[in-house]
């Protein structure tokens, strides 16, 4: 990351960095031991699930919560409304307003790129195309989801998994941390209000485990 929690550089993002990054990962995971499990959340989620469907070298990939489609838009209306923002020059909007307060967490943008989020769901759907023509690569795939997320659309990682399946996935697991937890979108950093570690931890550790 930058130092500038400012900085527009994240708008420069292309789906292809993404896909390069996660080659670059798991090629340096390779060399630091026997069994290599990549996980990520959101944009690292589907960046996750892009590896996943392409490198066989990877033991176990784990999704959570990934960016594959988002809840303000309507479902049949993302390619098209991925493609205006593509065209269109590029937005940075806060995340929240309490973002701008200089005590809450240090080590995040103050706002998102709507270009980057386009370039993310690039990657997401050219993940779901491939899978729609065959089997991931990866030995084993963890798919989680949050009931109670309020970005994205859950219905996008089942979409991925049943195209996983059909195409013949050899060890796909899903699970869904249950809505009455009241979950935040972001359900890893501790320090995210609603955030619940000591419930989340111990099931993601056990789920890759």
């Amino acid at each position: 990351g930058l130092a500038d929690r400012l900085s527009p550089e994240q708008g420069r993002l292309r789906a292809e960095d993404l896909a390069a990054y996660a080659d670059a990962v798991v090629d340096i995971g390779r060399g630091l031991g026997e069994h290599l499990t990549l996980a990520g959340l959101s944009g690292g989620g589907v960046t996750t699930a892009w590896a996943a469907q392409v490198r066989a070298d990877l033991d176990q990939a784990v999704i959570i919560s990934a960016a594959l489609g988002f809840q303000a838009v309507r479902r049949p209306l993302t390619i098209a409304m991925m493609n205006v923002v593509l065209a269109l020059p590029d937005r940075h909007v806060w995340w929240d307003p309490a973002d701008t307060d200089p005590a809450a967490p240090g080590y995040s943008y103050l706002r998102y790129s709507r270009h980057a989020l386009a370039q993310i769901m690039r990657l997401g759907y050219a993940t779901l195309a491939r899978a729609r023509a065959g089997a991931p690569a990866a030995k084993s795939i963890v798919v989680v989801t949050n009931a109670h997320d309020d970005s994205v659309d859950n219905f996008a990682a089942a979409r991925l998994a049943a195209a996983w399946r059909a195409g013949g996935a050899r060890n796909l697991r899903t699970y869904e941390f249950p809505d009455d937890l009241k979950l935040p979108h972001d359900l890893i950093s501790p320090l995210n209000a609603g955030n619940q570690p000591e419930v989340v931890f111990p099931k993601l550790i056990e789920l890759i485990a």
